[in-house]
């Protein structure tokens, strides 16, 4: 590429070389020798469209993710998150190959890989909260819950200095990566003391639409709250905050 100095500014194609403006001034480059028809056309270049078409696909997966899961993400979340998820979409591309646009949607986008994702990648739910999780969803009900085991938050919690609370809450989400829709259902669960005193097994349910073909997450949040003149105000601290794609269902 080299840079017209000329004060004749030219636009366009002499011979084998292109002339074309840029905000940052005139250039000139030599003409491409493959035309788009050629690429397009050659069995050669065939791998290129597959990548190409698979690198778009997961970048959307990636952002449809994000754009429905930030209500409920909320602030836990940090400034890398659309790029891990990026990264998480490519890799499933590259794992499960370049299979036409109609198998790349749902489990072949390996959306399995999803699962133990953190939203806030400073901290992981296994350092924050240490008791037993499960996650169920009956797809023929569309019944989604997450359960947690009894547990003392003084004991159990990784928790920021000057919080008083703690609220669990649980979304699922059944996407269908073909149309960009996302069926999801959020709840938060109560206020906790954190104390030494045990809060029972708790158990957060929702209900999907029924015998759902789509991919389904089950998210957990934790959120540290200080009781001020009976008002909870929200701590946040990127240490101990988490969202937590806790299982996929494909």
């Amino acid at each position: 590429m080299a840079k017209n100095h000329s004060p004749i500014q030219l636009s366009g194609t002499i011979g084998d070389l292109t002339f074309y403006r840029t905000r940052n001034g005139s250039f000139v480059k030599r003409k491409p020798s493959l035309s788009k028809k050629t690429v397009e056309s050659s069995p050669r270049y065939s791998g290129l469209h597959a990548h190409r078409s698979a690198f778009g696909e997961a970048i959307r997966a990636a952002h449809t993710l994000r754009r429905h899961l930030l209500p409920f993400i909320g602030i836990q979340r940090d400034s890398t998150m659309q790029r891990r998820l990026n990264r998480l979409f490519l890799q499933a591309a590259h794992l499960y190959g370049m299979t036409p646009k109609d198998q790349r949607h749902g489990p072949g986008i390996g959306i399995s890989l999803l699962q133990g994702f953190e939203c806030n990648n400073t901290t992981s739910l296994s350092a924050v909260l240490h008791a037993g999780i499960s996650g169920n969803f009956d797809r023929s009900m569309g019944n989604a819950s997450v359960s947690v085991a009894s547990f003392v938050p003084e004991d159990a919690l990784k928790y920021p200095a000057g919080a008083t609370h703690v609220r669990i809450s649980m979304a699922a989400a059944a996407v269908n990566f073909a149309t960009r829709e996302v069926q999801k259902q959020f709840i938060d669960g109560d206020y906790l003391p954190i104390s030494k005193q045990p809060t029972g097994s708790l158990t957060l349910p929702v209900s999907l639409p029924a015998n759902l073909p789509d991919p389904v997450l089950l998210l957990l949040k934790l959120q540290y709250f200080r009781e001020v003149n009976g008002d909870m105000l929200e701590r946040f601290n990127a240490s101990c905050c988490t969202c937590t794609i806790l299982k996929v269902i494909s």
